[in-house]
């Protein structure tokens, strides 16, 4: 059994994507559909890695980066930002966040990018 992975996003489709291309790499996954999602999610699931989008419903990814970082209860995750607007770069990699990508992504790009930050 692989590392786990909780899939932070808003459109069922890309986590389908995404929970499909990382289970073929025997990765154990978890879903989260915004960032409040996420909190709850967080407290019954402790993942390796967090792939995270930044524009969702209720809690966004920034808060949620900024809640992350300042508990040191997550300080072992590793982030990866998966998001359609790259002005978010920045503020993303000011949460010293593992990968950085912009949509729309190959299934393949996210494999490399999870593998990436894990052996980081």
């Amino acid at each position: 059994m692989g590392a786990t992975v909780m899939v932070i996003e808003d459109d069922a489709e890309l986590r389908q994507i995404y929970r499909q291309a990382l289970e073929r790499e025997d990765y154990v996954i978890y879903e989260a559909v915004d960032g409040a999602d996420a909190l709850e999610r967080l407290e019954e699931v402790s993942p390796d890695l967090v792939i995270l989008d930044m524009m969702m419903p209720r809690m966004g990814g920034p808060t949620l980066l900024q809640i992350l970082r300042q508990n040191p209860r997550y300080n072992h995750v590793r982030l990866v930002v998966i998001t359609a607007y790259p002005q978010f770069r920045e503020s993303a990699l000011n949460y010293n966040v593992d990968q950085f990508l912009t949509k729309p992504v190959r299934p393949a790009e996210i494999v490399q990018a999870v593998r990436s930050a894990l052996d980081a």
